[in-house]
């Protein structure tokens, strides 16, 4: 009976190590494609405010 209970444990055990493993793969899968998101979302964000740069000075000059 211990025995059995033992090889239980140890199952249940390496089953838990390889799920935890699993998700640390995907976090760092998840964290890169955050960064990509990230880096994305800056250069937008300064093309749009280059943009807007350039309507107001265009707009204050009255060429729009």
């Amino acid at each position: 009976m211990l025995v059995a209970v033992s090889y239980l444990y140890m199952d249940l055990r390496s089953s838990n190590q390889t799920q935890i493993d699993e998700c640390r793969k995907e976090m760092a899968e998840l964290r890169a494609e955050q960064k990509q998101a990230y880096r994305a979302l800056k250069t937008a964000d300064s093309a749009l405010s280059a943009a807007i740069t350039e309507l107001r000075i265009l707009n204050s000059m009255k060429k729009i």
